[in-house]
């Protein structure tokens, strides 16, 4: 299906806004991006079958925004915790009530913000959160791209990475839709996790090919508890 959008304002990746533009789009892939005098003396419209098309008069047409750290499905509980020192709020509020989330619970809750996050724009996520199958049934649902987490389910614990479920998931997920979704591995963060696990999941990543998404230096208690812990080094040089 080709889309052409006439007469329209362009924001620019130069952060230019050029006025008279055409934009035409084929088989979600952009086609075309000029003036509208350069688009008819090149008779684009010949090369293509446009089924829709949109006139931009007076509005503005930008590049999509990618949100490059979420967690998507914490949308349910948006206001459920305010106020508080990062620690205070994850161990007392956030931790005991994801407990209790169903993948059920978070395919709903990552539908819900990607209605929002496309409503503004955002058209991309790298998202960290749990239950990575949940999390891409709903993306593979709708046109968003993501990152998605491997989850780690306790990096305090003695399992060992990947978890259950996790290869299975890469497997069917990984590079899905032309790459529309993309899976990486996981570290929550450095006092959440042994230094056993965290090279567990190096070696998983090296061995697959996937970037590593992790939480780093959020506070400066994190930070100088690290360098305790840690024989002088902050959590970039531990990691």
């Amino acid at each position: 299906m080709a889309i052409l959008f006439k007469n329209i304002k362009i924001f620019d990746k130069d952060f230019q806004v050029l006025e008279n533009q055409n934009v035409a789009v084929d088989n979600k892939k952009i086609v075309y991006v000029g003036s509208a005098e350069d688009f008819t003396a090149n008779k684009i419209a010949e090369k293509y079958t446009f089924t829709k098309t949109i006139d931009g008069n007076n509005k503005l047409l930008l590049p999509g925004f990618y949100n490059i750290h979420t967690h998507l499905a914490m949308s349910l509980l948006r206001g459920y915790a305010e106020d508080m020192k990062l620690q205070q709020w994850l161990f007392n509020k956030i931790f005991p009530f994801e407990a209790k989330l169903t993948a059920d619970d978070i395919y709903w809750g990552t539908m819900l913000c990607i209605a929002e996050s496309v409503r503004f724009g955002v058209v991309s996520a790298t998202d960290m959160y749990m239950d990575a199958e949940a999390n891409a049934a709903a993306i593979a649902e709708t046109g968003f791209k993501a990152n998605l987490s491997l989850m780690a389910a306790n990096g305090l614990s003695s399992d060992p990475y990947p978890f259950p479920g996790a290869v299975e998931t890469l497997k069917k997920y990984h590079n899905y839709d032309d790459g529309r979704i993309k899976m990486d591995a996981y570290i929550h963060a450095e006092y959440t996790t042994r230094e056993s696990f965290v090279r567990q999941v190096a070696e998983f990543a090296k061995a697959n090919g996937l970037n590593v998404h992790l939480h780093l230096s959020e506070t400066q208690s994190e930070h100088e508890e690290c360098k305790e812990r840690r024989n002088g080094r902050t959590p970039a040089a531990y990691f």
